[in-house]
């Protein structure tokens, strides 16, 4: 979502949904469709949920790559097709004197690949931690095909998949944080940047809920808070994929247990603060649901900027018989696959999760909700997440 202070050129008006958070939907829709995480086919959502006069706003890379899929580039040549068009261009060349977000340096290291792990990390949250890796891998190989820009991905994902099954009254961002250093083991990058927020936590274990906000701004744990930060991008900016990861996570660390006030102070970070505040709204939704996000939030959603383009693939008008019934016994995948396509089962209704199975509501839209324990999946037709904004409080509340 963009924010009301948002002071870009051409800025977006609060309520308006970032390119970024359209690349999420895209990747979801995919899980949805295919019951699994294919990377050829979260290519096509990607590429069809690309507007090139839309007003979302995508960092210069992503809009670069998105643009070269939607006009039918391989998409093996894509990144490095894309790197060497930036290598020449003023946008790269300039970062050197100017730190404004449209001139940084921006290509296959970037952030904007990160925030699409979020639904995976939901669909694959029993899979085994190599099967959730390839999972991840599969919504940014062909655009970040980098350590810097997918490995962000994997700790997304892998953190979404522990938060989901965590108990929010017992987990612990100690727990939390040993278990992402385990998955980030093979990257040197991100495993230093999680050894750094164990080292700083201690520091802001006694924040509790931020009630006078005033007092808080001039207080030392905003400036210990601000100071980590610091440590983890670059010109306040986190622009490549494992700071973006590494920011949210200690944003979402710092105020364990207040979700609201984790999306808040994301916010009040600056930089790419619609992306650090998506990323941080999808932790703090694994582990809490959505009940604790105000009706003011959802009011003034604009709804019409929540319905990417889909292609219209085989079998779009439904499910399978088979498939339907798979669904409402939550049966479509499980813990113990291999690594190929088979094991890529999306688990979207999991064998230990409570499931409603399909509802029907919003008479006319054709509105479909599948409910997994305090999660749910939105679709709607042939667009995913395409729902009134008074609409979705009552379905995932």
């Amino acid at each position: 979502m963009s924010w009301s202070f948002d002071v870009a050129p051409n800025p977006l008006p609060p309520g308006h949904v970032t390119g970024d958070f359209i690349t999420m939907l895209a990747v979801a829709w995919s899980l949805v469709r295919q019951q699994q995480a294919d990377a050829f086919d979260m290519l096509d959502c990607l590429a069809s949920s690309y507007s090139p006069g839309s007003p979302a706003r995508y960092s210069p890379y992503n809009a670069l790559a998105l643009e070269g899929l939607s006009e039918g580039t391989n998409p093996f040549l894509l990144a490095k097709h894309a790197e060497q068009y930036l290598a020449v261009t003023p946008s790269r060349a300039s970062q050197s004197c100017s730190h404004r977000p449209d001139r940084q340096l921006h290509g296959t290291e970037d952030f904007a690949g990160v925030i699409r792990a979020v639904p995976v990390g939901i669909a694959y949250r029993d899979a085994p931690q190599d099967v959730l890796r390839e999972a991840a891998d599969a919504a940014t190989v062909f655009t970040h095909p980098t350590e810097l820009g997918g490995e962000g991905a994997v700790v997304v994902a892998a953190a979404v998949a522990w938060l989901s099954k965590a108990d929010p009254a017992s987990a612990t961002p100690q727990q939390l944080l040993e278990h992402l250093q385990s998955v980030a083991s093979s990257s040197p990058d991100m495993t230093a940047k999680l050894q750094l927020l164990q080292q700083q936590l201690p520091r802001m274990a006694d924040l509790g809920c931020v009630t006078d906000w005033r007092a808080f701004w001039g207080s030392a744990h905003w400036a210990h808070f601000t100071a980590t930060a610091n440590l983890l991008w670059k010109q306040n900016l986190a622009m490549q994929g494992t700071q973006a990861a590494a920011l949210a996570l200690w944003v979402v660390l710092s105020s364990w247990r207040h979700p609201k006030q984790a999306v808040m102070l994301a916010a009040s970070l600056g930089g790419y603060a619609a992306t650090t505040g998506g990323l941080v709204g999808g932790l703090a939704g694994a582990l809490h649901g959505c009940s604790w996000v105000p009706q003011a939030w959802w009011g003034v959603l604009q709804e019409e900027w929540l319905q990417p383009q889909q292609p219209q693939l085989q079998g779009d008008a439904e499910h399978p018989p088979e498939e339907e019934e798979a669904l409402s016994q939550g049966e479509l995948g499980g813990p113990n696959g291999s690594a190929g396509a088979a094991a890529q089962q999306a688990v979207l209704a999991g064998q230990q999760a409570e499931v409603v199975g399909w509802e029907e509501a919003a008479e006319g839209d054709a509105l479909s909700v599948l409910r997994v324990g305090k999660h749910a999946v939105v679709a709607l037709g042939k667009g995913l997440a395409a729902v009134s904004a008074q609409q979705v409080p009552q379905l995932l509340g």
